[in-house]
């Protein structure tokens, strides 16, 4: 499997106090399903963070597909599109009044042209089961529906052209009970990354922890 996105001796202080990652390295490849375990407070969203590009590391480097990820905005564009985050509570994440607008907000935000948006939309619809919830406030879905809502809007970070398959990408799990359609997901070439507190939630369904 190929590399797609590798932290060297990363670290990231708050407040010039407290140290929330300290020479982090570890690498993810494609179609990967990792475990990251670690107490409350161990520093696993400041690390998924800086994966995204939200955060930027004080110390080390990020690398995506081989090539160094500098603080320009054009590389974190790059990273941006291509690492997506999952909110463990979806109502932190959903901002679009349906569940189509929610699904279409990313493409659209790359100036996709129509047609292109159209089909990520109604393909990431369909491999997430909600297409008939499409045109529906998220607020009215059920907790297990409005979940799929925001992993299902990972197909903004769909990445086409020079890749192997012509798909690729890297999306971070906000919470061990949202393991639905995963396998799904990873059919498409998705990595996924699953932080966790217990080992029981992880025994299956991965490849690394």
């Amino acid at each position: 499997m190929s590399e797609l996105l590798r932290v060297d001796n990363i670290s990231y202080r708050y407040n010039s106090k407290y140290l929330a990652l300290n020479d982090v390295s570890l690498s993810f490849r494609a179609g990967e399903r990792v475990a990251v375990l670690g107490e409350n407070g161990a520093g696993k969203s400041t690390f998924f963070l800086c994966c995204n590009g939200v955060l930027r590391p004080q110390a080390g480097k990020i690398f995506y597909r081989g090539r160094e990820i500098s603080d320009s905005k054009k590389d974190i564009f790059t990273l941006r599109q291509a690492v997506g985050l999952v909110f463990q509570d979806p109502d932190s994440q959903i901002i679009a009044g349906s569940v189509e607008s929610e699904v279409s907000f990313g493409p659209m935000n790359l100036r996709l042209p129509h047609d292109e948006v159209s089909s990520r939309v109604e393909q990431s619809l369909a491999q997430m089961n909600i297409s008939r919830y499409r045109d529906y406030a998220p607020q009215y879905l059920s907790g297990g529906e409005k979940k799929r809502v925001p992993f299902t809007a990972m197909g903004k970070f769909r990445i086409s052209g020079n890749m192997p398959n012509g798909i690729g990408g890297l999306a971070f799990y906000g919470a061990p009970g949202q393991k639905l359609h995963m396998r799904r997901r990873l059919a498409i070439g998705k990595t996924v990354i699953f932080p966790a507190e217990k080992l029981i939630f992880f025994s299956r369904g991965r490849d690394s922890l």
